[in-house]
């Protein structure tokens, strides 16, 4: 089949807009979906330090204090920060 052909360079024109379209939706969907899961840890963070500041408010020994912080940070594995 000869370059010149009219239905080959139309077929290379399809493909290359397809692929143009599907990288320019893979990046936009990437973005969108990179900004929806760094919103959900932000909201899930700030819960958790509301939680640890209510039980910090509510106790008088610092000695429970650190054993309740400490179990907290077991359990959501946060020690690796």
């Amino acid at each position: 089949m000869k370059l010149n052909n009219i239905v080959t360079k139309l077929w290379v024109i399809m493909t290359i807009l397809v692929l143009v379209v599907i990288g320019i939706a893979g990046a936009a969907q990437t973005s969108f979906m990179e900004g929806l899961y760094y919103d959900q840890q932000a909201r899930q963070l700030k819960a958790l330090g509301n939680k640890v500041a209510d039980i910090a408010k509510a106790e008088q020994d610092t000695a429970t204090l650190d054993s309740k912080v400490a179990l907290i940070a077991d359990l959501y594995d946060l020690r690796k920060f």
